[in-house]
This record gives structure tokens, C-alpha cells and sequence, in this order.
């Protein structure tokens, strides 16, 4: 049987780089938890955009962060006048001015919140996609081929990437190489960092045009580094053993296929010394 990486589909690095540092200037208040947004931003019921809007922020007002979601991309914030809580909802953390000074770690997560409210959405696909968090936990069946990958000699530290062009790009996971990576407010991704960051190199399997079907192809294998007859997909496993994967397609994908046969690519399955489509 052949290696088996635990999948993590992920469509979000935005911690190595949050908008919030980038696009904003931060708040000059001692009380890190003190902030104002940087424009006019609604205040949501919960951490999503499908919850009720209950409430404007006006660019410059400012709010104490009370609370954030566990990404730490929606943050809870009060705004009290006369004592009195005037205002109560969750704001986007990217349209936020946040104080060099916070932390997230210091933040409480005091729910586990979902993401969305999928019930206030009408589209019963959309429903579906609302539906599924953005941090999925990690089932028993994928604990069970993390163990697995383990006993075939993967290595638990390494981390690889697969995909196309958005997955190729160098700002894709290949930051936390660095030495000197800054991570703001994000803390608590620290260890991960640590962890996983020497891996965190050029994949094989990820490449400009890049779908799931010719990940599986040997002509679009790297001649420099793969060998003979080996698709993408079977050389960087075998060069990095990874223990996880980011794995994104789909753009290329919806030119040359239906959902279907893309839904039969993207759960491919290994059994034996073969690869095989429409897997468990």
C-alpha cells in the first residue's frame, strides 16, 4: 500500500500574513484589546456573514475585543458608553486596526462558534458550503490513516502542498521557512511554525494548470527531480513522505470536467500498488 498523507483541505494561510497588518495602522491605545476599523464595517450577530446584521462600526470608533473565534478571523467586540454596552457583535479582523501589542492568545475563545448559519441561506448548495467549517476537525477514519502513513515511515513533522497555480505560488506555506516570520497577532501558531516550518519547501505537486487528473500524470512530473514514469502526486510523496497536505484544486478543474468525475479525482484512493478514482 502505498503512503497515505493526512489531508487537510485548506483554503486559508492568512494567519502568516493577516490583512489586518498589512492594510492598517495600528491603534495607538495602550489597552491592546482596545481597537477602530478602518472603515465603516457591519457588526454581525456571530462570526460569519450569514448571521444577522445587527449593527454599524464607523471607521475610527473604538471597541474592546472581548472574544475571537478560533482562527482569529472574526473577532467580538463591545463598545460600552456611560457604562453601558452599546454595542455587541463580531467584526472581520481584517478590517481592523489592531494593536501591535495583541495577542491572540490572550484572547478567549469562550464557544467553539460555527462559521456560518446555514439557515438563513437560500440556496440549498449554498447551504452545504455554509455548513462546513473552515477549520474541520479531524476525523477518527483520517487519525486512523495518519497512524497508518506513520507505520510506512512518513515523516510527522513534514508538510506539502498540492495543487495549481494558487497552491504554487511561493507565498503558499513557503513563508514559514523563514527564520523571521512575523505572525502579528497570531501567536498561537507559533509551535505550528516551529513544527512544520523546515519542510515547508517547493512541491512537485503543485504547478501552474495543474488539475486533478494530471496530478496523477507522469508527463507533468519534473524531469529534474521525479523519476521515471512518476506522476506529481507519487514524487513528492516519495521525496517528502509528508504527514499532511494542503491539497486546493478546482479552477482548471471546472474547464475540462463536470462535478462528477472532479468529485471522483479529488477522493481517489490508494489500494494496493494503484491508484483508484471514486475511493472511500
Amino acid at each position: 500500500m502505498k503512503r497515505l498523507p493526512l489531508v487537510i483541505v485548506i483554503a486559508f494561510l492568512l494567519a502568516l500574513y493577516p490583512a489586518s497588518a498589512q492594510n492598517a495602522t495600528p491603534t495607538a491605545d495602550p489597552d491592546p484589546t482596545m481597537t477602530t476599523s478602518y472603515q465603516q464595517v457591519v457588526v454581525y450577530g456571530g462570526p460569519g456573514i450569514t448571521f444577522q446584521q445587527n449593527n454599524l462600526l464607523n471607521a475610527g470608533i473604538p471597541a474592546q475585543i472581548i472574544e475571537r473565534n478560533r482562527a482569529g478571523t472574526w473577532l467580538r467586540l463591545q463598545r460600552r458608553a456611560d457604562g453601558n454596552v452599546v454595542m455587541d457583535g463580531w467584526v472581520l479582523a481584517r478590517f481592523l486596526n489592531l494593536n501591535p501589542a495583541l495577542k491572540f492568545s490572550q484572547v478567549t475563545v469562550t464557544v467553539d462558534y460555527a462559521d456560518a448559519d446555514p439557515s438563513t441561506v437560500d440556496s440549498q448548495s449554498l447551504q452545504g458550503l455554509y455548513a462546513a467549517p473552515v477549520l474541520p476537525p479531524i476525523s477518527d477514519a483520517m487519525r486512523e490513516v495518519y497512524q497508518r502513513g506513520q507505520e510506512l515511515g512518513n515523516n510527522s513533522r513534514a508538510v506539502t502542498k498540492m495543487g495549481d497555480s494558487l497552491v504554487a505560488n511561493e507565498l503558499y506555506l513557503l513563508p514559514m521557512r523563514q527564520n523571521d516570520v512575523d505572525l502579528g497577532p497570531y501567536d498561537y501558531l507559533r509551535d505550528t511554525v516551529k513544527y512544520f516550518g523546515p519542510s515547508a519547501t517547493e512541491s512537485a505537486a503543485a504547478k501552474i494548470g495543474l488539475t486533478t487528473y494530471v496530478i496523477f500524470d507522469p508527463q507533468w512530473a519534473d524531469k529534474e527531480v521525479c523519476r521515471p514514469s512518476e506522476s506529481p502526486l507519487d514524487c513528492e510523496l516519495r521525496l517528502k513522505k509528508p504527514s499532511v497536505a494542503l491539497i486546493m484544486f478546482g479552477p482548471n478543474d471546472l474547464k475540462a470536467m463536470d462535478t462528477q468525475q472532479y468529485g471522483e479525482n479529488i477522493v481517489g484512493d490508494y489500494t494496493g500498488n494503484e491508484l483508484r478514482h471514486g475511493g472511500k
